[in-house]
């Protein structure tokens, strides 16, 4: 038990150390990109600075599972060189049972990744998002009481309600216009049950018009069958209205999706993040046994740095399969489940597998 404790304090020195060093080089990259960008923006490099700080918290929140992965070697190899694992097994203990306590622990990092430091980016992230489009006219915003949209018109402005949509955005629902003119004076407004986003342009049917800058509006009323606006505003954009997956807290996930269901859009990608953040500590625990399951023995044989290099090849490769299952997942082409858990599970079993041949074969 004192020896798992051992092992255990020094792995979480050698995240911490790794954390440390992926943060500064994650926060000076973004920095400099920062200021590339802003250019001649004045205050550009204080407002570089504060874009960078807010942001880096949720580049090392995607980075976890390589530092835990970097940390596992680092860790290995300095216990491999001193001989402790040596020691460890000429005491009767395998390394399997005394790494039990540290593979604990990187499954407990990921649980706090999940309950804590995802949480903390979030917010991170969307101040940060806020702060970079302070100086942006949103086209499209989302909230409780429908689909706002804004684009410009013949006449001047032109504002869009919809209560709810269809079709991933294709059609909306209980639509109202205002059109403006170049003062700010509303010209026209109009209502229809339903219209449809379609080749650049916004059709109305069953429509109601009436002449706002008339005496009587509704003595004037209109019911074309049809009205047709151009628009540029397209169904991607009205869900890109929605706040970023990344920016909502794993635990109102399951709730914001079947918000996203409900009114008409694809929850995929909600799904899919929230399924990828209950799986972390599965691929923490991965990429923990893939960091030691190489450098252990081989590094006691002199084969210090190919061990290595297969660690790094494994680990990233991991890390990339589990990216590129989440795309599938989010186009729809893979299950949910098995695009979030299925590499990290298969992973780690084959990790566990090449740990006992290793070790014990």
């Amino acid at each position: 038990m004192m020896l798992g404790l051992y092992f255990a304090r020094r792995y979480l020195v050698a995240f911490v150390r790794v954390f440390l060093i992926v943060a500064a080089l994650m926060f000076l990259a973004d920095l400099l990109e920062n200021v590339s960008r802003l250019g001649s923006v004045e205050n550009a490099t204080k407002r570089a600075f504060q874009l960078a700080g807010l942001n880096v918290s949720s580049l090392i929140s995607q980075a976890l599972p390589i530092i835990i992965m970097l940390a596992s070697i680092s860790f290995s190899v300095s216990m491999a060189r001193s001989n402790e694992f040596v020691v460890s097994r000429a005491v009767g203990m395998s390394a399997l049972k005394s790494l039990l306590l540290t593979a604990i622990l990187a499954v407990s990092l990921g649980i706090c990744s999940i309950l804590f430091f995802e949480p903390f980016a979030n917010e991170m992230l969307e101040k940060r998002n806020t702060l970079r489009n302070a100086n942006k006219t949103q086209t499209v915003a989302v909230n409780d009481t429908g689909f706002w949209l804004r684009q410009k018109s013949q006449k001047g402005n032109m504002i869009v309600q919809a209560a709810a949509a269809n079709d991933n955005g294709k059609i909306l629902r209980d639509v109202t216009l205002l059109d403006f003119d170049q003062t700010g004076l509303a010209v026209d407004r109009y209502f229809a049950t339903v219209a449809f986003l379609n080749n650049e342009e916004l059709v109305l049917t069953d429509v109601k018009h009436w002449d706002v800058q008339s005496g009587n509006p509704e003595n004037t009323a209109q019911t074309p069958a049809i009205k047709r606006f151009p628009t540029t505003i397209t169904p991607a954009q009205i869900l890109d209205g929605f706040p970023a997956p990344e920016t909502i807290a794993i635990w109102a996930l399951p709730k914001f999706a079947k918000q996203i269901e409900d009114a008409g859009f694809s929850s995929l990608k909600y799904r899919m993040q929230f399924q990828m953040s209950l799986a972390r500590p599965l691929l923490f625990l991965a990429m923990f046994v893939i960091g030691t399951v190489f450098t252990l023995k081989n590094a006691r044989m002199g084969n210090l740095g190919l061990a290595m290099l297969y660690a790094l090849s494994f680990g990233f490769s991991l890390y990339f399969l589990q990216n590129f299952a989440k795309t599938l997942g989010e186009a729809g082409q893979v299950a949910v489940i098995m695009a979030a858990w299925f590499p990290a599970l298969a992973a780690c079993l084959m990790a566990l597998a090449m740990f006992l041949h290793l070790e014990d074969g």
